[in-house]
């Protein structure tokens, strides 16, 4: 059994932990790291290991094997260091909820994790640490870029880029063909039906801008 650990322990690292204990039969969660935990603290039975600055020692002194990202669309500038800082150093684990439909030809980069009931088309790349949330459903040869968080219920139609960094609102549907830029928010259940090339907020059907870069 691999051990994995998680950095950060609030609602959506917990969320990881729930769905690889009850669906994983080759992983379990042994840990988390966050610098605002006191070291030794039970959250829902899993341990906090210690502070961001332990992984890497703990690591060497096989604490655990894995590691995954649970900190969430409000701290994107976090989510995004905390996995450069250590990729290539330990390995992530990628976890696909086993509801999944993923295509063979599908690609999930490291440290990603996809919720269940999501549908992955053929050709789609994943790439390092995106969270796909509960019911999504990503059409044939679409990207999603890095550290990128979709909500449940997210549609999206072929051959569509979504940027870096980019936060999709449950239920919202991108449709074929378009680009978004890095650093997007789009709201709930808004309706992209064109590129979206600056960073900002989006909201409404069809989406439009409703804020600048964040």
């Amino acid at each position: 059994m691999k051990k994995v650990a998680i950095i950060g322990s609030q609602d959506l690292a917990q969320q990881i932990v729930h769905f690889i204990h009850t669906d994983s039969k080759t992983h379990k969660v042994v840990g988390f790291y966050d610098d605002f935990q006191e070291k030794g603290k039970l959250i829902k039975e899993v341990p906090v290991l210690g502070r961001v600055e332990d992984v890497e020692q703990d690591y060497s002194n096989q604490v655990f094997d894995e590691l995954l990202i649970g900190v969430g669309y409000q701290h994107f500038g976090f989510r995004k260091a905390s996995f450069e800082r250590f990729k290539g150093s330990i390995p992530f684990h990628t976890f696909v909820h086993s509801t999944c439909i993923v295509e063979p030809n599908a690609k999930i980069g490291e440290g990603g994790v996809v919720y269940p009931g999501s549908i992955i088309d053929q050709n789609v790349t994943i790439e390092d640490n995106v969270l796909i949330n509960l019911g999504c459903s990503i059409s044939h040869e679409t990207t999603i870029r890095q550290h990128s968080y979709l909500s449940p219920r997210v549609s999206i139609a072929g051959k569509s880029m979504i940027g870096e960094c980019c936060f999709i609102g449950i239920g919202a549907v991108v449709i074929d063909h378009l680009f978004i830029t890095d650093e997007v928010v789009i709201g709930s259940a808004a309706n992209v039906v064109k590129d979206l090339k600056a960073s900002g907020i989006y909201v409404g059907n069809p989406a439009r801008k409703i804020k600048g870069a964040l």
